[in-house]
């Protein structure tokens, strides 16, 4: 399966964004816009019909467009619209990754054996039938683990008797929420970099308890709502660990 990437313009950017609950867009000054190799085929299998994917050319948009149209969950994206790629969930950015691929010793997982297993999960959903060079699978690495920490959070994977399970993450029901993990990296379940300020680690925090408070998963599943108590309460963990590093 390969993901079929179209290239965004203000007349078909709304289409797209309705047309999936999840839109991945990469946002570039160049006029030919490109994915990194895996990127969109690791979303495309493990979660088939949840995305589409488009590329934006600044060329193609004024500057007014972008602004009005990529947009977080309190307004305009902090420091503006840069280029990289941007998670839509509902037509509201939920992550943001700049596409600079960083030294392989940087992970977005909980640690090095969570990183090899994303890379072996890449060849075989993202790369399957292709050789691609160890730089190639690396890049797709880092922007997928960034990304797909947000998705995870918002999305479950159904099972076939309606639990809710973490992508790769083996457990076989939703989290009881009783006791937040503090093995993952909390900057990652905040969706900031490791060198966000203050300000931005608490609008950040607020963003992520807005989306996991009980008025906005109430007309959900029990099972969607147990997890989104459990993410409230990994969301909070992760705040006091960030804060508690910055005194």
């Amino acid at each position: 399966m390969q993901a079929r990437l179209s290239r965004l313009t203000p007349r078909t950017f709304d289409a797209s964004v309705a047309s999936t609950p999840y839109l991945l867009v990469r946002l570039e000054r160049r006029s030919r816009v490109e994915f990194h190799a895996g990127v969109a085929d690791y979303f495309a299998v493990s979660y088939p019909g949840l995305f589409s994917f488009g590329t934006m050319s600044r060329v193609d948009f004024p500057d007014s467009f972008l602004e009005r149209a990529l947009q977080s969950a309190v307004g305009p994206m902090r420091g503006g619209v840069g280029d990289g790629y941007y998670l839509l969930h509902g037509g509201i950015v939920v992550g943001r990754h700049r596409g600079v691929v960083v030294p392989s010793s940087v992970a977005y997982e909980s640690g090095a054996r969570e990183a090899e297993a994303l890379r072996t999960k890449l060849l075989r959903v993202a790369f399957r039938g292709r050789s691609p060079r160890p730089q190639e699978v690396e890049s797709a690495r880092q922007i997928v683990a960034y990304l797909d920490g947000i998705v995870a959070r918002k999305q479950g994977s159904a099972t076939d008797d309606g639990r809710y399970v973490y992508e790769e993450r083996g457990a076989s029901t939703p989290p009881s929420g009783s006791t937040p993990s503090t093995d993952r990296d909390p900057f990652a379940v905040l969706g900031v970099a490791s060198d966000a300020s203050v300000a931005e680690i608490k609008t950040a925090y607020r963003e992520q308890m807005k989306m996991n408070h009980p008025d906005k998963v109430a007309h959900l599943s029990s099972a969607l709502q147990q997890f989104a108590q459990a993410q409230v309460l990994e969301i909070k963990a992760a705040y006091e660990r960030i804060m508690a590093m910055r005194r």
